[in-house]
């Protein structure tokens, strides 16, 4: 009997101990409230097997999942490539709220790389569709010339025991003869026309919205604001300040540019002349007029000997006021000379008399292929004292006027056509004016190798004569300017070939 009952208290310690430990197992799955009381087992020495006490079961919970498990699994499936599936399986391990964070973070990165090369799947079978293969003709090969055939099986042999009776010996028919087919020459293979490609319709591919994680959209950071406004602090002045840096450089280098100087003469586009801009006229030593530079200047003396200038206001003198101021002038002389006389016309800028402008303002007259023939003029005042010559002491003031030929040739015809009216047209600068001709028509003499023609006057001191030497034509109003005149071109002459 004590060997039972021993027998049966290690019995029961035994399912103690193991109801212990599967109740433990499963207290590490399912978390006991905390106001649940421990009940405490049975110690070994307490023999009380009918008094059995069984403490209050816990509430059923759902088993978690094994995580480690699951992400293993994903593992393998992204390694088989099936990325689909590892995508749902990290998915349900993200989800899982018992998940530590270490697995978590396994799971996202796992989750990744799958979603990028569905990507890469994605791309290149878009490429694929894009790129239709190229369909290249082949020739086919040449078909056999007959297809032989195979006999029929022969059926298997039967063997049939000695006691039983011979069956009636069944014999198979001949196989048919295979058909006899007229051999024939191959012909020559026919290339295959390409195929004509036909147009792939390209398949609709429609992507789905990438999944979110928790279920969650994906928040995004709002732009922040912080350079905007450091951009519109510092980036308008910095534009205004460069737009009126090359605003200004337009204006002044472009729109508001100096224009260049203009030429000594004629104008021909914009210029500066002075501190007039001008398109038109003539600019005149920085003066702008609307006639020619050359009547700006005084004449050019034809003669270097005579090159003194007597400049006379005839802006709003007439003729008789020039010659008297030409007479008085000439009687402050003391010793017989001449001087070129500039009628001045206009202040500023300065215009002297043409040849035009003298036969107009003294009212001569000048035949008109003399005029053409005509390049330039000088009219000259000579003046002698009184008592200045024992042969000849009445003081005397003649004008004398040198005309420069063009054609040298052409001027004894024209200044001989016209002596019929010379004394008539040349009356006005004829000091003293008088009335008829001493001779009716003109003379010729000579002096110091020159040719001379006059006609004189009542007046003893007045006379009408010419003339010519090389290219001038010079015409007097009295037999010593015209001597005076002459002497000084020869002298010129003379001084320039010793």
């Amino acid at each position: 009997m004590e060997e039972e009952a021993k027998q049966n208290d290690r019995n029961q310690l035994v399912f103690s101990s193991l109801k212990v430990r599967t109740m433990q197992d499963d207290l590490k799955n399912v978390q006991a409230p905390a106001y649940l009381p421990l009940t405490p087992t049975s110690s070994p020495a307490q023999k009380q097997p009918e008094k059995k006490e069984f403490q209050k079961p816990a509430e059923e919970k759902k088993p978690s999942l094994d995580i480690e498990s699951i992400l293993n699994q994903a593992r393998q499936t992204f390694e088989k490539k099936q990325y689909e599936e590892t995508i749902n399986l990290a998915e349900k391990i993200i989800q899982e709220k018992s998940t530590s964070w270490l697995l978590g973070f396994k799971a996202k990165r796992l989750l990744n790389q799958a979603k990028k090369e569905v990507e890469k799947q994605d791309k290149l079978a878009k490429e694929k569709i894009r790129k239709p293969q190229k369909i290249v003709s082949k020739i086919l090969p040449e078909p056999p010339q007959y297809l032989p055939t195979q006999p029929p099986p022969q059926p298997p042999k039967t063997v049939l025991p000695a006691t039983a009776p011979a069956p009636p010996v069944i014999k198979p028919l001949p196989p048919p003869a295979p058909p006899q087919v007229p051999r024939k020459q191959a012909s020559q293979p026919q290339p295959v026309k390409p195929v004509q490609p036909t147009s792939i319709p390209q398949p609709k591919v429609s992507y789905e919205q990438q999944k979110v994680i928790y279920g969650q959209p994906l928040k995004t950071k709002p732009a922040s604001k912080r350079h905007l406004r450091i951009g519109l602090i510092f980036g308008i002045p910095a534009t205004i300040l460069i737009l009126g840096i090359f605003g200004f450089i337009y204006y002044y280098y472009f729109l508001n540019a100096p224009k260049p100087l203009c030429q000594e003469g004629q104008i021909n586009s914009d210029c500066r002349c002075g501190e007039e801009t001008k398109n038109t006229g003539f600019c005149c030593n920085s003066l702008w007029t609307d006639y020619n530079c050359s009547l700006t200047k005084v004449s050019v003396p034809l003669i270097q000997s005579i090159d003194q200038i007597l400049t006379i206001d005839a802006q709003s003198a007439n003729s008789d006021k020039i010659i008297s101021d030409l007479k008085q002038t000439g009687q402050e002389n003391f010793t017989e000379t001449a001087k070129i006389i500039a009628l001045k016309l206009q202040d500023s800028p300065p215009k002297y008399a043409t040849l035009n402008d003298l036969i107009s303002i003294f009212g001569i007259s000048l035949p008109d292929n003399l005029k053409t023939n005509t390049e330039a003029f000088n009219l000259l005042l000579y003046a002698k004292p009184q008592n200045f010559s024992e042969t000849d002491p009445a003081q005397e003031t003649r004008l004398v006027l040198v005309l420069k030929q063009k054609d040298g040739s052409l001027a004894e015809q024209i200044m001989s056509g016209w002596e019929a009216t010379m004394l008539q047209d040349m009356r006005p600068i004829i000091l003293g004016q008088p009335s008829a001709s001493a001779t009716a028509g003109f003379i010729s003499t000579t002096y110091n190798n020159g040719f001379f023609r006059y006609k004189n006057l009542p007046t003893k001191t007045a006379t009408i004569n010419y003339t010519i030497y090389q290219n001038l034509v010079i015409l007097g109003t009295s037999k010593s300017s015209i001597f005076y005149v002459y002497d000084s071109t020869n002298r010129n002459f003379n001084a320039a070939n010793p």
